[in-house]
């Protein structure tokens, strides 16, 4: 659990860094200065480069998820109520190696990263 601005600025430009892209569970799309694909209604794959600020203004009020690798047909489900060993066995089953939650107010993010 993360819930200090800059250990969110500091996962997002490793990941970045690294050239993962995010596939994102949100209700609004992004907007054009932040690169991505449209999956569906609700989920965009974003690309690398990006930055926490750009990633902020888009996400600010919470209630989103992010994933890597994508998975166009993970359902995103509630993290922060679900137990660590249900947790683990529904990313593994959908072959997920990063789960990022947001909950609704954005304070806290739920960090879920396979070692």
């Amino acid at each position: 659990m993360i819930t200090k601005d800059s250990e969110k600025a500091a996962l997002i430009r490793r990941l970045s860094d690294q050239g993962i892209s995010l596939m994102v569970f949100y209700d609004d799309a992004p907007p054009a200065s932040i690169s991505h694909d449209t999956v569906n209604s609700y989920t965009w794959l974003v690309h690398a480069p990006y930055e926490y600020e750009q990633l902020e203004k888009w996400l600010y009020p919470g209630n989103w998820q992010a994933i890597h690798p994508g998975n166009p047909s993970y359902r995103p489900f509630n993290s922060f109520k679900t137990k660590t060993a249900e947790l683990d066995a529904l990313l593994r089953e959908a072959g997920i190696k990063l789960l990022i939650d947001s909950f609704h107010d954005d304070i806290e993010w739920n960090v879920i990263e396979e070692a």
